[in-house]
């Protein structure tokens, strides 16, 4: 993972790039949804953790899509349908 001076995260390290379609699994920790399909918007450092957005644009309740955050290693890619 390359970090500079400001702890700015790059996608250099990582499976998936901004804009990629994905899944995000939250299966194994603690959120709303299990799983979502969307799309990589950002990725950044928050209390020293890697934080990966995702943008759920199927959400029927938000115009714009709805942003989550998730762990790199909770991002699935390419965009498979995880196993149950």
């Amino acid at each position: 993972m390359s970090v500079t001076q400001s702890n700015s995260v790059s996608f250099e390290e990582y499976p998936f790039d901004q804009g990629d379609e994905v899944f995000a699994d939250w299966r194994e920790g603690m959120s709303s949804e299990d799983v979502i399909h969307g799309e990589i918007e950002e990725i950044h450092r928050s209390a020293g953790e890697v934080v990966v957005q995702v943008v759920d644009h199927e959400n029927e309740h938000f115009a714009g899509g709805k942003t989550y955050d998730a762990a790199p290693e909770w991002i699935l890619t390419p965009a498979v349908e995880p196993d149950d």
